[in-house]
């Protein structure tokens, strides 16, 4: 099955102003997701603002080309319910630093998958390719190249703020444009 995968660091303002053109330019439906307690609700693109704020819980996206099926009981609920999605995990800017954002697809409806290739290919002229992720404790250092950055995460970065990778605060440190 066809999949899209993209990994990346952007301001929270910046990943706000890609998930609102692209939903509003391709019309897509919109829904939050917060976990425990799971909580999944359709939103439309004026709602989208909310989901963004610093207080707010949500961490995931869903975009679909069609009204999704709801209710759902959780992420794989919704997934199976609706298996064309497109995903965006949402990276939040945390005490701890910069958490990475995750767009992804896996479908195997060739409109929705040639959408979401386009959607990701706008993402990819956003941002630039390349982290050097560096173990704490042995100091090793290995090039991610398929990782990506937005000038936001960057100018962040420069002001001191750690980007974090998907393990969190415990896993390598990451320093963007390394690679």
């Amino acid at each position: 099955m066809p999949d899209i995968s993209v990994q990346f660091h952007a301001s929270p303002s910046e990943l706000f102003d890609f998930v609102h053109e692209i939903s509003h330019s391709f019309e897509l439906f919109i829904v939050a997701m917060r976990y425990s307690p799971f909580e999944a609700l359709e939103i439309d693109n004026t709602q989208l603002a909310r989901v963004f704020q610093e207080e707010a819980s949500f961490r995931r996206l869903a975009l679909t080309l069609a009204k999704p099926t709801m209710p759902v009981s959780g992420g794989l609920d919704f997934a199976d319910k609706n298996p064309d999605h497109l995903r965006i995990e949402i990276g939040r800017l945390t005490e701890n630093g910069l958490e990475q954002s995750w767009l992804t697809a896996r479908t195997e409806d060739l409109q929705a998958l040639s959408l979401w290739k386009r959607i990701a290919n706008r993402l990819r002229k956003r941002t630039r390719s390349g982290v050097m992720a560096v173990n704490r404790e042995t100091g090793v250092s290995v090039p991610m190249r398929s990782f990506r950055y937005s000038p936001g995460a960057k100018a962040l970065e420069v002001d001191g703020v750690a980007m974090l990778p998907p393990q969190g605060a415990n896993g390598p440190r990451l320093t963007l444009g390394d690679a």
